[in-house]
């Protein structure tokens, strides 16, 4: 009876021992699925913080553009004709005319002038007048 106990307690160690380290390895692969899927993760973060990266990258160099076209012009110059005398600004090359059709238009209430005015200095108002209105 004592040698059967005995076989009988050794068959149950081994069987223990067996579902431990069926238990082990199944805790090992899930640890590797994990440490791969946190891999993945990271690679994936990465990715996309390179992607907002540039994205941001690309907002802020329309800003800085927006920025310089919104930006008031610091130099501006007389130029004075024979004829006419009327003030113009230096405008960068990369501003064009639609650029400052749409700075205008989001500043509210604006007009174009239509004439230019001539010899401003020897125009009085009746000759005004008359040119416009009687001639």
């Amino acid at each position: 009876m004592n040698d059967t106990l005995s076989e009988w307690t050794i068959e149950k160690v081994l069987d223990m021992r067996k579902e431990i380290l069926d238990k082990q390895k199944d805790i090992e692969k899930s640890n590797l699925e994990i440490v791969e899927m946190l891999k993945l993760c990271d690679e994936k973060i990465e990715k996309l913080s390179n992607q907002q990266q540039e994205k941001f990258d690309s907002i802020q160099t329309k800003l800085d553009k927006i920025v310089e076209i919104l930006k008031p012009e610091v130099s501006s110059e007389v130029v004075e004709d024979n004829n006419s005398a009327y003030p113009t600004a230096h405008v960068n090359s990369t501003q064009n005319l639609v650029k400052n059709e749409e700075m205008i238009s989001t500043f509210g209430k604006y007009f174009v002038l239509k004439h230019k005015f001539t010899n401003v200095s020897r125009l009085t108002t009746k000759q005004w007048l008359r040119r416009t209105f009687w001639c």
